[in-house]
């Protein structure tokens, strides 16, 4: 909301599954650009010896989180310390994380839209997580739920669930100023 952000799911909000690399020049110097399930920018840099000559085709996480990446066949791939991979796909100029796959092989895939939202999540048992998207609405559907987020000029205005309703309503600068959860707590 800071940032004015609106990558499709409302005013300063995203799915965690939406993660994204992209590839930047930094002083000279090809950096990957990483935004994570939480909305953090992480920096890659290309792994070198000391002499500063690159290896090879690996990028380290500047933040010391055990993330590597690599690129292979238009595909990034990261994976982090305990071996699990998230596998990157390159539409339009950003590469959008398309699979997640655990240390067992099971996966997780991400499908988009033409809007480069998220549309489609299917996990491992091949249950599927479908997402609408309507002018005034998103509607989350899975085989057992429903979920509603409702909008009001791009700005989340409630959540319907088989809970109930929780509503969100906004300062003049667009900041959340209150949330009412479905037992009416605020």
């Amino acid at each position: 909301v800071v940032l004015n952000n609106n990558i499709g799911y409302g005013l300063g909000f995203r799915f965690s599954l939406h993660e994204t690399i992209e590839e930047v020049t930094i002083d000279n110097n090809p950096y990957l650009e990483y935004i994570d399930a939480d909305g953090t920018l992480h920096y890659f840099v290309q792994d070198r010896d000391d002499n500063g000559n690159i290896l090879n085709n690996k990028y380290l996480d500047e933040d010391g989180l055990g993330l590597e990446a690599y690129k292979n066949n238009n595909k990034y791939i990261i994976t982090d310390k305990n071996g699990n991979k998230y596998v990157f796909a390159l539409n339009g100029t950003l590469y959008y994380l398309t699979e997640l796959i655990n240390t067992l092989g099971d996966k997780i895939i991400i499908n988009y839209d033409s809007n480069k939202r998220i549309n489609k999540i299917i996990d491992g048992n091949n249950d599927e997580i479908n997402i609408t998207y309507n002018s005034n609405n998103t509607i989350i559907t899975s085989k057992h739920r429903s979920t509603t987020i409702n909008y009001n000029n791009n700005l989340i205005t409630s959540i319907e669930t088989k809970n109930g309703i929780t509503s969100f309503t906004y300062n003049n600068k667009n900041l959340i100023e209150k949330i009412v959860d479905t037992n009416g707590l605020a």
